[in-house]
């Protein structure tokens, strides 16, 4: 069987719209939790400033947000894609200009380590 796809949205949003963004991007993940049972995964982060003993104090790093998802498979990703939601995104965030540049999708293969324990 092959691995889950997990994804990685970096996402920028244009200068005044961060809070805007943050409630468009929080009701997908509702609507991604309740419909696409194929997503495993679907949390949006905010950048933080390193947060290792040696940095000094935890913080905002900037108007950054990275979106972490995981898919059971190329088929729950693309009904995801596709979906009217996420479609709708699109559309607010293009008419809204919610976005400094457009979203950075990349996608991850597992090499080594293991799962979590959480």
């Amino acid at each position: 069987m092959p691995p889950p796809i997990k994804v990685v949205a970096t996402i920028t949003p244009a200068p005044g719209k961060l809070d805007r963004l943050v409630e468009v991007l929080a009701k997908l993940a509702a609507a991604v939790e309740r419909k696409e049972h194929g997503c495993l995964e679907y949390h949006l982060h905010r950048r933080v400033r390193d947060v290792g003993p040696q940095q000094g104090e935890q913080g905002w790093a900037g108007e950054e947000l990275v979106m972490i998802e995981t898919y059971k498979d190329k088929a729950a990703y693309e009904e995801h894609s596709h979906s009217e939601d996420f479609r709708g995104l699109v559309k607010v965030m293009g008419e809204e200009g919610l976005l400094a540049k457009g979203l950075e999708i990349t996608f991850l293969e597992p090499i080594a380590g293991f799962k979590g324990r959480l």
